[in-house]
């Protein structure tokens, strides 16, 4: 069965998807972190921060920032995990090489898929179940009496009768 999905308007990603994003305009922290207190929290060593910043991993090296920002320790969260994956430097340059930069993403957020590339989760929280039955019903039934399914339209119309008729005994007593 052929699954039609509504896309994203941007490059063909399922609406629970959207891309990773670069960072723009970011307002200082008022307590910014130590870079060296960060990497020894984190566990990277400063010849690996010096290397990803070589290779363009991250924006930024102990050469050119003595304070990280918040989201610039999330870059660093992010680019550790990828690295610590195993994957070779090769395949690592190619996989940076699709992200934004410097990159704004929550590194318990961003995922890699295999379809789709880098993405990020656009549902956050609980969704709106009234809004997207509103907004799919009418093509999930048309879909379905495309397929001929008539015994599943014939149990979504008795259900819906049940729940009609229980509503107007309700309403009478």
């Amino acid at each position: 069965m052929d699954h039609q999905v509504k896309t994203s308007k941007d490059d063909g990603l399922p609406p629970w998807f959207k891309r990773p994003e670069s960072q723009s305009g970011l307002q200082a922290s008022l307590f910014p972190e130590d870079v060296h207190d960060v990497l020894a929290r984190l566990k990277i060593s400063s010849d690996d921060l010096a290397r990803w910043h070589q290779y363009g991993w991250v924006s930024f090296g102990t050469n050119t920032a003595d304070h990280l920002e918040p989201a610039q320790i999330d870059e660093l969260v992010f680019v550790r995990d990828v690295v610590r994956s195993g994957l070779s430097d090769a395949l690592l340059k190619m996989l940076f090489e699709q992200l934004p930069k410097p990159l704004a993403a929550d590194p318990d957020r961003i995922a890699f898929s295999f379809t789709y590339g880098w993405v990020l989760p656009t549902l956050t929280s609980e969704p709106d179940l009234d809004g997207y039955v509103e907004d799919n019903v009418d093509t999930w039934l048309e879909q379905l009496a495309e397929e001929g399914q008539i015994a599943r339209l014939t149990e979504l119309r008795d259900k819906i009768e049940e729940l009609l008729a229980s509503v107007d005994r309700e309403s009478t007593t």
